[in-house]
């Protein structure tokens, strides 16, 4: 049971200032200390045997890449990062005993039976004794580092280190081997799903969350709240993917669990602005719009702020009009609507914009671009050659970026070609951006049908095709689409195209 104090159990605690006493014969004293942002003479008590606090130990994995299992049960190696070559050598008596008990279960019960084997059955029932006592333990030595490593991973995430966040996750995985708590597994996973979003690995990160949340569902135990929470993050993921179909069929089934009658929780009103501005993106803003403003009123919590935003930001551009600039006067650039607003700007194509969005992208912190598909680059590229005088071939997007963007199910792809005809175009080579806008036009025609793509990417395409074949039929859909989504209400398509 977790200590409510934070502070690690007493049990095994000569160990544990052992294995700091070591720490510091490795690092000095002083640089324990400097590295685990503690004051020298709280490491100096520690290593004499003092109770040691779970911030610490965390600490210790965050500052010195300490493993933490070795650091609490005695268990690996000491660092991080000898990890991986080691794990293999597993030490400690409850891994042991599990082996045995493994080895035992797969023996036939009529081998156990008789006055002679009896013994080995008290010692098997010894030992499962062993075992739970060992394993209650460590879940107690455990428990409380898991949590402070736990808000370490969230914070990196929120600050965009997503290398920190992959490092403090590491140490976790070790931790988690040992912990019995259902809820902080479901963090762990729901962290773990996260952390391969941001780094771009969103087809891993849907399918964790799809695990996470048939899990929940065959949970007798979970709350209406949590399964709302688990179906917002797997919509959220698949609508990363471009299974757009899938994620909105998702946030429905969701929504529909809560009875008209009932009392609604907070995640209820999440959820009912995500499937807004689903609706908002892939063309109906008749009911995304309303659903937005509906679920915003209801938005009461400091966590709902990043959400609240992003649907401001979209409700202005699409259903007012808005330009790139009004919007960021308006609203604070926040990580969760980076992308997005990117994409604005790519359609919105003036210098001002692409500008705007440069200085306001850098200022979030480092790689602001690691999770925007390769929208950030691209604003990038062509804020670039609107600079430059002569005409060439343009810059390509890093493979990291392109990567990103292929791990979106069919629009992945579609999005590579129309932005690739874009910089083309912009780079003063119109055949070429033919040839990208005609490789655009197979992606879509050959997509199934639970491919969505998003309006504005459909608009850019579009717009290629009017810049490099004004005449014909494409052109002829090209003006028949931005027609019928005018009238469907995109203010952000007014004037366009020039009459």
């Amino acid at each position: 049971m977790a200590q409510r104090d934070g502070k690690t159990p007493s049990g095994g605690g000569n160990d544990l200032s052992a294995r700091i006493s070591s720490l510091c014969r490795q690092f000095s004293l002083s640089e324990v200390a400097r590295r685990s942002g503690t004051p020298i003479s709280s490491v100096h008590r520690y290593v004499g045997g003092a109770r040691v606090p779970a911030e610490f130990c965390a600490a210790l994995v965050q500052g010195l890449g300490v493993n933490p299992a070795w650091l609490l049960l005695g268990e690996g190696a000491p660092m991080l990062a000898d990890v991986p070559q080691r794990t293999a050598k597993v030490a400690g008596g409850m891994l042991e005993i599990v082996e045995a008990m493994n080895a035992v279960a797969h023996m036939r019960l009529g081998s156990l039976t008789g006055k002679e084997n009896r013994k080995v059955l008290r010692e098997l029932d010894d030992a499962m004794k062993r075992h739970e006592s060992l394993r209650g333990k460590l879940n107690e030595n455990v428990v409380p580092v898991i949590n402070e490593l736990l808000q370490g991973v969230a914070t990196a995430l929120e600050r965009r280190e997503i290398t920190r966040a992959a490092e403090l996750h590491a140490a976790l995985a070790q931790l988690m081997r040992f912990c019995d708590d259902p809820g902080l597994r479901v963090k762990f996973e729901n962290q773990n799903a996260a952390l391969n979003y941001a780094a771009g690995r969103r087809r891993e990160a849907a399918e964790i969350q799809r695990r996470n949340f048939m899990a929940l569902l065959g949970d007798a135990r979970a709350s209406t709240d949590e399964i709302l929470r688990q179906a917002h993050n797997l919509a959220a993921s698949l609508a990363g993917i471009g299974m757009n179909a899938d994620a909105t069929a998702t946030a429905r089934a969701a929504l529909d669990l809560v009875e008209p009658r009932r009392e609604r929780p907070p995640m209820w009103f999440v959820l009912q602005g995500l499937l807004g501005l689903m609706e908002l993106e892939f063309g109906n803003p008749a009911a995304g719009l309303p659903r937005m403003a509906r679920a915003m009123a209801e938005f009461k919590l400091p966590q709902q702020a990043p959400l609240a935003s992003l649907l401001r930001m979209a409700a202005g551009f699409v259903g007012v009009g808005m330009n790139v600039r009004a919007i960021l006067a308006q609203e604070p650039l926040r990580p969760a609507c980076l992308t997005g607003l990117l994409q604005y700007a790519l359609w919105e194509e003036t210098r001002p914009a692409l500008e705007a969005m440069l200085k306001a992208g850098k200022a979030l912190g480092p790689e602001p671009w690691r999770n925007s598909h390769l929208n950030g680059e691209q604003v990038e590229i062509l804020a670039g050659l609107m600079k430059r005088k002569r005409k060439g071939a343009p810059p390509s997007p890093s493979p990291e970026a392109q990567a990103r963007c292929r791990a979106m199910v069919g629009s992945g792809e579609f999005l590579l070609e129309v932005y690739l005809a874009q910089r083309e175009w912009l780079a003063g080579r119109p055949e070429e951006s033919l040839r990208a806008t005609l490789a655009a036009q197979r992606v879509l025609d050959n997509d199934p049908p639970s491919v969505g793509h998003e309006v504005i990417a459909l608009a850019m395409h579009h717009r290629n095709w009017l810049r490099v074949q004004p005449q014909g039929e494409p052109a002829g859909k090209a003006r028949a689409f931005f027609t019928e989504m005018k009238a469907r209400g995109f203010a952000c398509f007014a004037g366009y195209p020039a009459e």
